[in-house]
């Protein structure tokens, strides 16, 4: 395998120009983490950046070489965004609802244009890194100065921590590659302390479905951290993560516990059926409609607008406990999208986790260097993150979600797999 792959040095036989390019990617790559929370939009800068770039790179390169895998994957990114996109425009929001599904289909020239060039790791993982700091500032800020309840940013509280999920699991495992690398260790610590950052702000967002989504990734970091450390570096490692998580836990006790508490209130509630369900309640009558309307309409489903109605009716007959004027979504990506688009779109939204997820699977199986297998983990990373929250949310269903999912499996996928392959 090409050992440029995974250093972030250019192959020896690589054009002049293609340093350059690689660098400025590497900064675009590097800014969808960075700005991603704290400006208005900023997870979009980056993006644009990487779509850019990778035009230029297919007019200039064609194609790359990619296996059935990759291609398995970009047909399922485009059925994806086509489905949606044309159920939108029919049966639902018309033009604007189409955004979002569109992310796809700019994702895969980034995918295909990064499989050409070898990315700078090191400048990514430091920008993730800062998006960390950044997104704990603007909670910081919004909470404590402000007085909101919950972080949101600019894109709301859910999608906030979401986000906040992703850049924590992506700056950890970045650390780990920073360390295998040998870097200067104030690299890997300055970008393991975003990755705690990212922590503190999802604390703050009070997003239960992004602390669900993270802790699968928190275990993987820290068997990747014993079985890289040696001897006393164990202990070290050990003795720095308590400490860190004894400083978060204890500063934010107290949103913790609330939360704990309001889940705790919730579910009390609901299964003795005492007031009107809360925000756990509400999802599982959200769920219970969402599936009756699925079984009546199971090919197609009954696209956006006629979902809001249909589940207005079923609160209005006392089917739910819901609000009468109805839905937007069912608080659950895949029940979601069987309730709107039939059996199609549930199949679809399993495919677009699971192509991925096992696409980074065989990475990591094949590859004997550490480096590239940090890499392929911050694969699965990106889809166990965005997939867990979606049990919760529909992560796919607004712009934040989409942009960065579609976004960062596509460069790891392109620049990881993909090169692999050639």
């Amino acid at each position: 395998m090409d050992k440029s792959v995974v250093t972030g040095l250019a192959p020896l036989d690589a054009p002049k120009h293609a340093d350059g390019v690689a660098y400025v990617c590497s900064i675009a790559a590097a800014a969808l983490g960075a700005l991603a929370l704290w400006i208005p939009s900023g997870y979009s800068i980056g993006a644009v950046g990487l779509l850019l770039c990778s035009f230029w790179l297919l007019l200039k390169h064609g194609l790359p070489r990619l296996s059935v895998w990759e291609w398995a994957l970009i047909c399922t990114m485009f059925a994806y965004s086509i489905v949606w996109m044309i159920d939108a425009l029919l049966r639902g929001d018309g033009v604007p609802g189409m955004d979002q599904a569109s992310r796809f289909l700019f994702a895969i020239p980034v995918l295909l244009g990064v499989a050409h060039i070898t990315l700078r790791w090191d400048l990514i993982w430091l920008g993730v890194g800062a998006g960390g700091y950044g997104a704990l500032g603007i909670a910081v800020f919004q909470v404590y100065q402000n007085g909101m309840v919950r972080a949101s940013g600019f894109i709301g509280p859910e999608p906030f921590g979401n986000i906040c999920a992703l850049l924590a699991s992506l700056s950890l495992l970045g650390a780990i590659w920073l360390h295998n690398e040998k870097r200067h260790p104030m690299l890997y610590l300055m970008t393991a302390l975003g990755g705690f950052a990212a922590v503190a702000a999802l604390v703050l967002s009070s997003t239960r479905a992004g602390w669900l989504a993270l802790f699968p990734v928190l275990l993987i970091a820290l068997v990747l951290l014993w079985v890289q450390a040696k001897g006393q570096q164990r202990l070290t490692v050990t003795a720095s993560i308590l400490v860190v998580l004894m400083l978060v836990g204890g500063l934010l006790l107290e949103p913790i516990g609330e939360r704990v508490n309001a889940t705790y209130s919730d579910l009390n509630n609901y299964f003795e059926g005492i007031g009107h369900p809360q925000s756990v309640g509400n999802r599982f009558e959200l769920w219970k409609g969402s599936l009756h309307l699925f079984s009546q309409s199971p090919w197609l489903g009954w696209g956006t607008e006629a979902y809001r109605i249909e589940m207005g009716n079923l609160a209005e007959s006392g089917y739910i406990k819901g609000d009468p004027n109805g839905a937007n979504h069912a608080h659950n990506e895949l029940i979601d999208a069987l309730a709107k688009k039939g059996l199609l779109g549930g199949v679809l939204v399993l495919l677009i986790y699971i192509v991925p997820g096992l696409l980074f699977l065989r990475c990591f199986m094949q590859s004997s260097n550490n480096s590239r297998q940090i890499l392929s983990i911050a694969g699965l990373a990106v889809v166990i993150t965005s997939g867990l929250y979606g049990m919760a949310h529909t992560a796919l269903e607004n712009n934040a979600g989409v942009m960065n999912y579609a976004f960062w499996m596509s460069l790891l996928i392109g620049s990881v797999c993909a090169r692999a392959s050639e």
